[in-house]
């Protein structure tokens, strides 16, 4: 339906409408919410009221790339996500496919043009400031993303207009990691034994020259909570680390489909879903059981591009991926 006709839809099972459960009615009615053009909730301070943002139109991008299985031939699929509004509450998505199993987000350039003329769209104006929060890379990918992705966003801005040069922040969040936070005393856990939500790390673990923190912004309901790791390489806005720690853990509030703080900044929690749902746009070509060595041989001879459906052009702002 979000290919062909544009239709904004909402699955839900009988047996849940059924039970009447006042708490599952109210999170699908969230999501409904969210397609339908709404904000579920905002700051009481907009997030780009306060320094160094002041007031200025800023736009966050969130970024992930989601890699088939090893052995397939199918193409790594690639979602960006930017804010189209001054609360950082309704977003934007595109998606796009590469090589497979490559990182470094190849049309970074193309996409970026596209989501900042939606929020021109939007708001009249072009944004002064981008905070740019990238998932799924590796430390040893750092020094990729410095020389490509900053590059392509440089671009993008110099694309649209040789004098439009706004200010670009760039930042990784990384899940996967084996850092783990406890509390020295008991009485400063929170119920599940964990540290409590908005717990801040920049010492001691951390590089001793990059800007690099832990926060464990979400509040653990089970197990040991597993905090963010959050990499700022390449700083033009000129955070002062409290701010950043701050805009980052009030935005983990904003996540359209929940109530409480989640993990990870909303945009980069967008951009897993729609690159998930990206999946269902690609015509299956073969198995994806083949052995890698005929992955790999006809996975060159594929145009995947061709295969590939984008969303209904009147989805083009919608929150569909919800």
């Amino acid at each position: 339906s979000v290919r062909q006709l544009g239709l904004r839809s909402q699955c839900l099972l009988v047996k849940h409408a059924l039970e009447n459960k006042s708490q599952v009615l109210a999170n699908i009615l969230l999501k409904i919410n969210a397609k339908l053009g709404g904000r579920n909730g905002v700051l009481k301070i907009s997030p780009s009221l306060v320094p160094p943002l002041n007031n200025q139109p800023s736009i966050i991008f969130g970024a992930d790339v989601h890699h088939p299985s090893p052995g397939s031939i199918r193409p790594s699929i690639v979602a960006v996500i930017a804010s189209l509004d001054q609360h950082f509450a309704r977003h934007a998505a595109v998606v796009r496919v590469q090589d497979s199993r490559k990182e470094v987000i190849t049309d970074l350039q193309g996409i970026a043009t596209t989501l900042l003329k939606l929020f021109f769209e939007e708001n009249k104006t072009w944004p002064l400031n981008i905070i740019f929060l990238r998932d799924g890379a590796s430390e040893g990918q750092f020094r990729q993303i410095l020389k490509f992705e900053i590059r392509a966003m440089e671009d993008a801005c110099k694309g649209i207009d040789p004098k439009y040069r706004p200010r670009i922040t760039f930042i990784t969040c990384q899940k996967r990691h084996h850092t783990r936070l406890f509390a020295v005393d008991e009485r400063d856990c929170d119920r599940s034994g964990n540290v409590p939500s908005g717990t801040v790390v920049d010492t001691a673990i951390c590089h001793p020259h990059e800007f690099d923190f832990f926060i464990c912004s979400h509040s653990g309901l089970q197990g040991t909570s597993r905090p963010t790791k959050y990499t700022v390489l390449w700083d033009e806005i000129g955070f002062h680390p409290d701010e950043l720690y701050k805009l980052i853990f009030e935005m983990c509030f904003m996540q359209a489909r929940c109530t409480k703080a989640v993990s990870i900044p909303p945009a980069v929690y967008y951009a897993h879903l729609a690159a998930f749902r990206a999946q269902h746009f690609l015509k299956d070509e073969g198995s994806d059981r083949e052995s890698s060595v005929s992955g790999k041989s006809n996975a060159s001879s594929i145009d995947w591009t061709d295969k590939f459906s984008q969303v209904h052009n009147s989805l083009k702002n919608v929150m569909y991926f919800i």
